[in-house]
């Protein structure tokens, strides 16, 4: 689980808490010294055609979401981004083949690595291509798991099968129990399995009735046995 937030300094962010922190430190350090700082307004939505669709981008604040794009006002959310990942063409973060948009939900700071000088650096560092097959794959098995989602059962079996993706993704456990936190909205999640925002607050209270899950503060729990 996430416990920090917002306003990280670069060293920090890159060295602890992104997908690079494994790296060697002088490929740590040429990363450094290549990156370029962006800002992006809430609502903002970043282009996935043309020149930047092959910059990297890492967040160092805000929000990011990344939808398939149907063409009927309801669109899917593969992917919600924050601080300390990474998302680009190079990485899977947009596709050539599917319709996507990349969005800012709230003021964004990136830090941006052109095509170019990513492609010095790996020539320079190759481990790096590494860290980016890692993240790709990641990136696509989340992909194949959100579209499979909308494959599987009724909206309730899909409810259920995202609220285990996100504990095993984004949850942390006390005892027999796995804390989901507090990071999606119900519109979101509506989001991610092709629903509306209030069949997911139906489904929400009916799972606390039935002891599926239980609320602690703003926070979901599950049972480890339920995975």
């Amino acid at each position: 689980m996430r416990l920090l937030k917002q306003h990280i300094d670069f060293p920090s962010l890159l060295r602890r808490f992104s997908p690079f922190k494994s790296l060697s430190e002088p490929a740590i350090k040429d990363l450094e010294q290549r990156f370029v700082y962006r800002r992006y307004a809430a609502g903002a939505v970043i282009s996935t055609s043309g020149k930047e669709n092959d910059e990297l981008f890492l967040i160092r604040s805000g929000k990011v979401h990344i939808y398939l794009k149907n063409g009927d006002g309801e669109d899917l959310l593969l992917h919600s981004l924050s601080w300390g990942d990474v998302f680009g063409q190079s990485i899977g973060g947009f596709s050539r083949d599917l319709p996507t948009e990349v969005k800012c939900i709230e003021e964004t700071g990136m830090l941006v690595l052109k095509s170019d000088m990513l492609s010095e650096h790996i020539r320079k560092y190759p481990e790096t291509s590494l860290v980016l097959v890692s993240i790709m794959s990641a990136r696509l098995q989340e992909n194949y798991e959100t579209l499979a989602c909308l494959s599987l059962g009724d909206v309730s079996s899909r409810l259920l099968r995202l609220l285990k993706r996100l504990g095993e993704k984004d949850g942390y456990r006390e005892g027999d129990f796995i804390v989901i936190p507090n990071r999606f909205t119900q519109q979101e999640m509506a989001q991610m399995i092709g629903a509306r925002r209030e069949t997911v607050s139906r489904l929400l209270s009916s799972f606390v009735e039935s002891n599926i899950i239980s609320r602690k503060n703003r926070n979901l729990v599950l049972r480890v046995d339920s995975f």
